[in-house]
């Protein structure tokens, strides 16, 4: 049972929360790196570009939550999929394009920035995810118009590790100058969001409205969110 009494921040991951990136976002992505890829060198099975992708979204999680430097899983692909060394331009050609494909393929749901702006009436508001391209995230929370309402932006590639490490959670209590028990946090992911934030002491809402692509079982001893929800606009009833 949520206790929002004593709730100063309300606290939100991005990706499958504010916004859906599952399988057709993913897809869009490996479509345009594929493009970029075949210019640079030459033709390849999209499904072996698709693997390689998806053992690197997951690699943080098996090396101590360290976030994956774009520069390297860049270069990683043109490494596992050519056996050739990327010079410096193809590199920053591949950053290039995933970062506009990112752009290109987030979009906020219409419903979503109104709710911000009630919720930032009565709380103050923060921001956590999980991606490797700072630029990226916040070139989106620019253009959909919310930037401004988050007093904390903290993302994984700007401070070297992925939630549910409490060292991305520590720099937004810090930013926010706040304890864990005033902090209630919003995501979709069991281990990175809901685990990471009880962790750490913060209350957890586990929304369920988009499937993730990181797919994380509960396991035996885990902690249960403070609540569950199915859209995020159910948050109006839950904290205003």
């Amino acid at each position: 049972m949520l206790e929002k009494n004593d709730i100063t921040v309300v606290a939100f991951d991005y990706g499958n929360t504010l916004i859906e990136f599952t399988q057709p976002q993913l897809a869009a992505q490996s479509v345009r790196l594929r493009t970029v890829l075949m210019d640079l060198y030459r033709d390849f099975e999209q499904e072996h570009l698709d693997e390689i992708r998806h053992a690197q979204i997951l690699a943080p999680y098996a090396r101590d939550f360290v976030e994956n430097d774009i520069h390297e899983v860049s270069a990683e692909l043109v490494r596992k999929l050519f056996n050739e060394e990327p010079p410096d331009e193809h590199i920053q050609q591949i950053i290039h394009t995933r970062r506009q494909a990112f752009e290109d393929t987030v979009f906020l749901p219409e419903d979503v920035k109104p709710l911000l702006e009630s919720l930032a009436g009565r709380y103050r508001l923060a921001f956590i995810s999980n991606y490797p391209c700072g630029i990226s995230i916040r070139n989106t929370l620019s253009s959909s118009g919310i930037e401004h309402l988050f007093e904390s932006t903290i993302i994984s590639g700007e401070v070297g590790r992925i939630k549910p490490h409490p060292m991305i959670y520590d720099a937004m209590l810090d930013d926010m100058g706040v304890s864990a028990q005033e902090v209630v946090y919003i995501g979709d992911n069991w281990l990175a969001d809901v685990q990471g934030a009880k962790r750490r002491g913060l209350k957890s809402i586990w929304t369920r409205q988009f499937v993730p692509y990181e797919n994380f079982e509960e396991q035996e001893g885990d902690h249960q969110p403070d609540a569950v929800i199915e859209h995020i606009e159910e948050l109006r009833d839950l904290l205003l």
